[in-house]
């Protein structure tokens, strides 16, 4: 169970590291099992991963200064795995990373070559997605890994590489947690668990069974129903 977002185009890591805080920190459920952050540095990816509670963690501060144009954010609440770093989101995969809330039980296949490092659904349901990944036809390749999944709360999940971002928006239950929202202002792209106003966006709710496909540089977006 966690907390996640996503940002394209000139949004600005400051006020996404408060985002991050503020919904890990909520009155009603916290967050505090871990959390990760990766951003597009030059050409490839710089990953930072924390086992201590966002809210309580120095390390994250110094997120703000960071210089982006891509980002993923995500804040653990563990319901498989111990809190380490192995089981830490988001999972890097060649150049491909991934982070997810819910919990799936279903036993995923996976392609010989992929190895978990840690004990989670959540980096199962990773390689179970790359297993069947085609280039140039990610939305139905997605899709159709979706459709074997069968004993799941959430399988809502961010996974992004340096040209497009997908977000996937899949539950069973309590809409009010799992459901996902896009905001937008000025060409710049937010997908988030929770609303965010600090960002000043225009916010659409987005619903269960949809893939959004976000354009990585130019933050153009298509969400596939």
């Amino acid at each position: 169970m966690c907390r996640m977002l996503v940002a394209v185009g000139d949004v600005g890591m400051s006020p996404l590291v408060d985002a991050l805080v503020a919904m890990a920190s909520g009155k009603a459920l916290k967050h505090g099992d871990g959390w990760g952050a990766a951003w597009r540095a030059g050409r490839g990816w710089k990953l930072v991963r924390s086992v201590k509670p966002c809210y309580e963690d120095e390390k994250i501060v110094g997120l703000g200064t960071v210089k982006s144009d891509l980002a993923v954010m995500h804040a653990r609440k563990a319901s498989r795995g111990a809190v380490s770093l192995e089981n830490t989101h988001p999972f890097k995969q060649g150049s491909w990373i991934f982070c997810h809330n819910g919990e799936v039980k279903d036993e995923m296949e996976l392609d010989a070559k992929f190895k978990p490092k840690g004990d989670t659904d959540s980096e199962r349901l990773f390689y179970y997605i790359l297993s069947s990944l085609e280039e140039g036809k990610e939305v139905a390749s997605i899709r159709n890994a979706l459709d074997g999944l069968k004993d799941y709360n959430g399988a809502d999940f961010i996974l992004s590489n340096m040209k497009k971002v997908y977000v996937v928006i899949k539950f069973t239950e309590d809409p009010s947690y799992f459901s996902m929202h896009l905001g937008e202002k000025n060409g710049s792209v937010v997908v988030s668990s929770e609303v965010l106003p600090g960002l000043g966006m225009r916010w659409t709710s987005l619903p269960d069974g949809s893939i959004v496909e976000i354009d990585a540089s130019t933050g153009g977006y298509k969400i596939h129903k």
